[in-house]
């Protein structure tokens, strides 16, 4: 949406009050005959006897065009100017969201409190989408996709003895370890969050499936959960720390 605001001046109050006259029919008209306008107002300042208040609201840039082609907008500009216009200010402004002032207690809010609710269930997915990219990378052997997924210091627990410290150490663990598979697939249940700003833990069960090499037809199953740690690295979520907790293996 785009909002337009300012003031327009005028000599007297008496020349105020007559482009004000002049310009109601022509606010009524814009209004009922542009499906763009959502809100077209030239009204009195209770403050001021000379000037007038502007607010127009239009649904986007396409309809506030239109309405610069229709003749609605040239007779309330001639209007204004044969009323002796002095001075005027007139400024657009590009809305990315809109919401009630009153929160749902009825407490008004200077914060955009449903933003917030969006902008988490953006981040849910994104952290999905590194765990999506975390596990295809590894069945697809795509190591650029994998390695992305973690920061550079990555804390890696519960696969080796020891912890692994650092994504290119992880990295060089996992495509040798990849090399007495001959392919691979891990299936991914429900992702349970919790994002606190710019950090972020999940619990991730994971079903992998392990296609052996040597002997020929062989399968390692392994169930297991993932506990991961993440954090918003140049606008990007980075896996920080991760756990495997085993629940179980099989070999067939």
């Amino acid at each position: 949406m785009i909002i337009i605001a300012g003031t327009i001046d005028f000599e007297t109050a008496a020349q105020r009050d007559a482009a004000l006259d002049l310009g109601r029919p022509l606010q009524r008209k814009t209004r009922d005959e542009e499906p763009g306008c959502l809100a077209y107002v030239f009204a009195a300042d209770p403050c001021d006897a000379k000037r007038i208040g502007v607010y127009e609201l239009w649904r986007d840039e396409a309809s506030l065009a239109a309405h610069f082609k229709h003749p609605n907008y040239t007779n309330m500009r001639d209007a204004l100017v044969r009323s002796g216009i002095k001075a005027a200010d007139n400024r657009k402004y590009r809305v990315d969201h809109s919401e009630p002032v009153y929160d749902p207690s009825g407490v008004p809010r200077a914060d955009f409190f449903t933003l917030a609710k969006r902008d988490t269930e953006a981040d849910r997915f994104a952290l999905q989408d590194v765990m999506l990219n975390y596990t295809s990378g590894v069945d697809e052997r795509d190591f650029v996709r994998y390695r992305n997924c973690f920061a550079d210091d990555a804390v890696i627990v519960g696969f080796t003895p020891q912890p692994i410290v650092g994504a290119n150490a992880w990295l060089d663990f996992v495509v040798k370890a990849l090399d007495q598979y001959a392919s691979t697939q891990h299936l991914l249940g429900l992702q349970r969050a919790t994002i606190d700003g710019d950090r972020a833990r999940a619990r991730t069960d994971v079903q992998a499936q392990h296609f052996m090499k040597e002997p020929k037809d062989a399968t390692l199953t392994l169930w297991a959960t993932y506990e991961t740690e993440f954090a918003r690295i140049d606008g990007a979520w980075k896996i920080t720390r991760h756990e495997l907790k085993s629940r179980g293996m099989r070999r067939a």
